[in-house]
């Protein structure tokens, strides 16, 4: 039965050439799993690629892990 996620997001699809929303969704997923450094880690790399929109929202994700 479908979850509702989308496809599965492979580490090794998540490189430079993976969609900047893809990856801020990879970070969130990381929060939810329990692993706050592979996100702050996600983030940081969207906070130097990313659209100012995504980039924004990376920052307020990374705020709220920080807190």
């Amino acid at each position: 039965e479908e979850s509702g996620f989308e496809p599965c997001i492979t580490s090794e699809s998540v490189g430079m050439t993976a969609p900047l929303e893809a990856k801020y969704v990879l970070a969130k997923l990381y929060v939810e799993i329990g692993d706050p450094d592979a996100a702050r880690e996600t983030l940081a790399e969207l906070l130097e690629d990313a659209s100012v929109e995504i980039r924004n929202k990376a920052q307020a994700l990374m705020n709220e892990l920080n807190a």
